[in-house]
This record gives C-alpha cells, sequence and structure tokens, in this order.
C-alpha cells in the first residue's frame, strides 16, 4: 500500500481521511454506547422491565434479569439501544427480554442529550461514507487507467484465470 500511496498521493489522503474518520466514527459510538450505558434513565427502565418480568407467571426463574449481573446486563442493553435493535436473533444475550421490552428501552434514544449525540454519530458515518464513496471513484479510475496503460482488461478474462484442475 505504501508503494501505491507514493505513487499516487491523493489515493494516500484519501486512505488516511478515510482511517482518521472510522477511527473518529468509531470513538463517537463508544462515547454513545458509555453515555446511554451511564444514564439514570437505563438503570430505571431496566429495573422496571426486571421487576415486571420476574412478576410474569411463563417467566421461569432461570431467565430473570439477574440482579448479580446487572452491570453486564446494561451493557448489552446499552448496545442494543445504541445500534437501534429492533429485533434480536434469540442467540443474543437477554433477547427473550428485548422481544418483549425493546420498545421501552428504545425510547431511551428520544431523550435530548442522547438523540443529540445519535445525530453526531449518524452526521460521522455520513461523512465517512462521503469519502468510502470517493475513495472507490479514485480506486475504480485508476483501476481503469493501469487497465488501459497495460493493456489488461478490466474483468479477468478465462485465459487469465489459472486452472484449477
Amino acid at each position: 500500500m505504501a508503494q501505491l500511496f507514493e505513487l499516487h498521493p491523493k489515493l494516500g489522503a484519501l486512505a488516511q481521511d478515510h482511517d482518521d474518520r472510522a477511527t473518529q466514527l468509531h470513538d463517537a459510538f463508544v462515547e454513545l454506547q458509555a453515555m446511554i450505558e451511564s444514564s439514570a434513565e437505563l438503570e430505571r427502565t431496566y429495573d422496571e422491565v426486571a421487576a415486571e418480568w420476574r412478576s410474569r407467571e411463563d417467566v421461569s426463574p432461570d431467565r430473570y434479569l439477574d440482579v448479580g449481573q446487572k452491570k453486564t446486563q446494561l451493557a448489552y442493553l446499552a448496545s442494543y439501544i445504541a445500534n437501534g435493535h429492533q429485533n434480536l436473533y434469540s442467540y443474543y444475550a437477554l433477547a427473550d427480554v428485548w422481544t418483549e421490552y425493546a420498545s421501552r428501552f428504545l425510547a431511551i434514544r428520544r431523550l435530548p442529550e442522547i438523540a443529540l449525540k445519535i445525530r453526531g454519530v449518524e452526521r460521522t458515518g455520513a461523512e465517512l461514507l462521503e469519502v468510502v464513496k470517493l475513495l472507490e471513484d479514485q480506486l475504480g479510475e485508476l483501476w481503469r487507467q493501469l487497465s488501459i496503460e497495460h493493456d489488461v482488461p478490466l474483468f479477468p478474462t478465462e485465459e487469465l484465470i489459472p486452472s484449477r484442475s
């Protein structure tokens, strides 16, 4: 890659911009999840849901929200909320609780400070996608140029693909 970026500095700058924005998106998302995880609203909703869940006759005690696991479960829930999951596959932690109570947990996304942070994460993601599009365009153009310069087809043909026999 270093050689490619040496020969095509604009591509290198775009790749660096991509990496920087990907890091910014990751960091913004981690902050969002931490903000949700530490919110009083998540803990309040968790406590309400845990009490309701425990009082249900159709839920066995081994499926209760375990108070001893609360911190871990809050982290899972914060992740699901941050990602905006509507549904979870059954193999996800807390899937049965989430199926029943997702709308109550997802309401946390509407809290003003959380909603503002979500918009920031989405804006950062949109900026990253713009850079990805530019990078794709630049790489596609370079691919076409090299194809013409070296008389190599853009897409491999039968004679260029090694036989597997």
